[in-house]
């Protein structure tokens, strides 16, 4: 038995012990497993391919979590946006076009012989018009006089209008003119010393209430006292708003007068009333007392009895010359709608409208005229002849394009529309051409259409020979001052398109109404941009990338016009200047694959493949 020194010796050889055995089994397992795999190649790949694989797969998972989901937005732009169409064909000379009129008939003037030198709008021929120039006087003369039915229908408002203003404003000076004389009668009479006997040198009001006697006299005494003031006060404010107004003033300040002066007649005829019902009282009283009624307070009932009248009329005509002004005003401005008279004069004045430019539009299918510079090769008909064909062959010696479109991009296209020519065979020529011709039946060939459209240069150029291949654009639509943003940036759910616009946290690169609530620029904001870079590293548009937590986005309906393959016109929904989201980005491995690291004038930092900035919270 070995000898303890101490607790600490014993300690230490007890662990040495124990790791021995440890590492001894360890060895044992692992030349074990090292054998077994020796034995079993195929299954020990498959394992260890496993352990890798599933390894990555967490990687990647927390990497792409820690990165989040990322907005690519750009700026709505302002500018001139076209639709275009694009074919390729070849180059032809000696363009050959039968001219035939569009409508059928007699000939009846045939300008041109063959060998003659003809520029584009010549008239090549006539069909006989008659019946559709009848059609087109019988057209405008039914337009003038829908024009003069309008007219009177706008007249016959407009005068009504008028003459509501007119009676609105005669009626307030008049009874504001009233208003004034009663106020006098009625100081005259309640504020003079009175002559009635038993109550002499007493005002007229309180004579009157002495007359009456008892609570009764002392109420309508307070009455009247109380309705003369206000009727007072409402005549100094119908005098306030009279100033400056007249019968050709506004209907609005026309109607604040009328208004003003109706609750002044209002108020006076109150206090005309309740002094006439007191003054008959006091009149009747001393006539049952046998009281000697003095001739004056005979002489100022009659005057008040007077006014009382007057003021009942005033208020009368006054309401309804209010009332019809004000019916008026609704009618014409402040409701926004039309008379009906004059939405049926408009209905026929625009029907009219229409009625002569299809008129004039049938009028010009008699006519047969020259769509480019040529020569006439041959004439079909003289005068006389029936046309049921081509009446002429036109030739021009000058090269042309003759390409074909598909049935889609061919139903864009018309004759007159604008195109540009490229040709492979001749580096920087480009040519501007007009479409001078589309069939009009479509070649089938494995079941696809297409249609011929021959391009007329506007300029000839020497080193473009026939049979080489061109390649054109066709402007089809082209919209000025439009709003303009990428296509991929408007989604359409049961015909109604939608924008996602960014409405808070918008980098400080453009200003509108939605970016109030930006956050500015800063080391540690959500967009690390420094104002060099703003000023000098990227255009109004210039698209970004934004971490989605870092933006509030707002889903909002817009109304689009013309589109082309990258580009969309927003009609209304938002204003130009403001960020809208074009895709959403998840992950890092996804946002990078789309940028590449620059420097020089950008001031360094990444960029999209593109050109564009690329932002992210925290650098």
């Amino acid at each position: 038995r070995p000898r303890i020194s101490n607790g600490r010796d014993y300690s230490s050889r007890v662990f040495t012990l124990r790791m021995n055995t440890f590492f001894t089994s360890i060895s044992k397992r692992f030349k074990l497993t090292y054998a077994w795999a020796l034995a079993h190649k195929v299954w020990s790949g498959v394992i260890i391919v496993i352990i890798l694989l599933g390894g990555y797969a967490v990687y990647a998972h927390y990497k792409n979590a820690a990165a989040g989901t990322e907005y690519v937005i750009q700026q709505a732009t302002r500018g001139t946006l076209a639709s275009t169409v694009s074919g390729s064909g070849q180059v032809a000379a000696n363009q050959t076009l039968e001219l035939a009129p569009k409508s059928t008939g007699e000939v009846t003037y045939v300008g041109v012989k063959a060998g003659d030198v003809v520029t584009a709008g010549t008239v090549i021929a006539r069909v006989d018009d008659t019946t559709a120039e009848e059609s087109l006087r019988d057209a405008e003369a039914s337009l003038t006089g829908a024009k003069i039915t309008y007219q009177q229908a706008v007249t016959s408002s407009e005068t009504s209008a008028t003459k509501a203003e007119g009676d609105a404003f005669s009626s307030a000076s008049t009874a504001v003119t009233d208003v004034s004389s009663a106020l006098k009668d009625l100081d005259n009479t309640l504020f003079q010393i009175s002559d009635i006997p038993g109550h002499q040198n007493q005002q007229g009001i309180d004579a009157f209430a002495g007359v009456v006697g008892g609570a009764d006299g002392d109420s309508e005494r307070s009455t009247i006292k109380a309705a003369y003031q206000k009727a007072q006060d409402s005549y100094e404010a119908a005098l306030a708003a009279e100033t400056g107004v007249s019968p050709t003033s506004s209907d609005s300040d026309i109607d604040a007068f009328a208004s003003a002066a109706y609750a002044a007649a209002t108020d006076a005829a109150a206090a005309v009333s309740a002094t006439h019902t007191m003054m008959t009282a006091v009149n009747d009283k001393l006539t049952r007392s046998n009281n000697t009624i003095p001739a004056s307070f005979t002489n100022q009932l009659s005057t008040i009895a007077s006014d009382d009248t007057k003021m009942n009329s005033d208020v009368s005509s006054l309401f309804s010359a209010k009332s019809t002004l004000e019916s008026s005003m609704a009618t014409l401005n402040n409701s926004g709608s039309t008379p009906l008279d004059i939405q049926s004069a408009q209905l026929a004045l625009t029907k009219a409208q229409n009625a002569v430019q299809d008129a004039e539009t049938n009028l010009a299918n008699y006519v047969v005229v020259a769509p480019f510079d040529g020569t006439i090769a041959k004439v079909d008909v003289q005068v006389h002849d029936q046309a049921s064909g081509a009446v002429a062959t036109l030739v021009t010696s000058g090269e042309y394009a003759d390409l074909s479109l598909n049935e889609v991009d061919a139903a864009k296209v018309e004759d007159g529309q604008k195109a540009v020519l490229t040709f492979d065979a001749i580096d920087g020529l480009t040519i501007a051409g007009t479409i001078s011709e589309i069939d009009s039946v479509g070649a089938v060939s494995n079941g696809v259409v297409t249609y011929d459209v021959k391009i007329a240069f506007d300029t000839q150029d020497a080193r473009v020979k026939p049979g080489m291949t061109v390649d054109a654009v066709i402007t089809t639509q082209s919209v000025a001052d439009a709003i303009i943003v990428p296509s991929s940036a408007v989604t359409t759910v049961g015909g109604q398109s939608f924008v996602q616009v960014v409405t808070m946290g918008a980098p400080m690169m453009g200003t509108t109404t939605r970016f109030r609530n930006a956050s500015t620029s800063s080391s540690t904001g959500a967009f690390n941009v420094s104002s060099t870079t703003q000023r000098t590293g990227f255009g109004a548009s210039a698209t970004q990338t934004v971490l989605a937590s870092s933006v509030t986005v707002t889903r909002v309906p817009a109304q689009v016009g013309v589109e082309n393959d990258t580009q969309t016109q927003i009609v209304s929904g938002i204003s130009a200047g403001e960020f809208v989201v074009t895709s959403t980005k998840s992950g890092t491995a996804a946002a990078t694959s789309a940028t590449r690291t620059t420097t020089g004038g950008f001031g360094g930092g990444t960029r999209p493949a593109g050109g564009a900035a690329v932002f992210r919270a925290g650098g």
